[in-house]
């Protein structure tokens, strides 16, 4: 005999079905839905769930702070090569009024 445990919401189903007519490939499409009351792992999973989505969620967290401290150094980065290309700018202008007044 073959038990599959399905929890939906707050009920729990057994499916059951005969290893043989797993075995043979026969229809099994007459399985039936049994109410299965096991109240002890249903308040042992509601309590594992709140855990496990709070893990999952602190997780997410780190990962978002860490981004954001990695966004707010490439902004201060992109920042600062901005002002070396502005200085650059600069420095060209320069140079090229430079040599216009010793050329001209």
């Amino acid at each position: 005999m073959m038990r599959c445990q399905k929890q939906i919401h707050n009920y729990s189903y057994v499916t059951i079905a005969t290893t043989l007519d797993v075995n043979e490939g026969n229809d099994i499409s007459n399985l039936q839905l049994v109410p299965f009351d096991d109240s002890q792992s249903a308040d042992k999973s509601m309590k594992e769930v709140p855990q496990a989505v709070e893990k999952v969620l602190a997780g997410a967290v780190r990962r978002e702070m860490a981004l954001e401290d990695l966004c707010a150094k490439r902004t201060s980065e992109i920042k600062h090569l901005n002002r070396f290309v502005q200085q650059y700018k600069h420095e060209r202008e320069c140079n090229a009024i430079i040599g216009q007044t010793k050329g001209g």
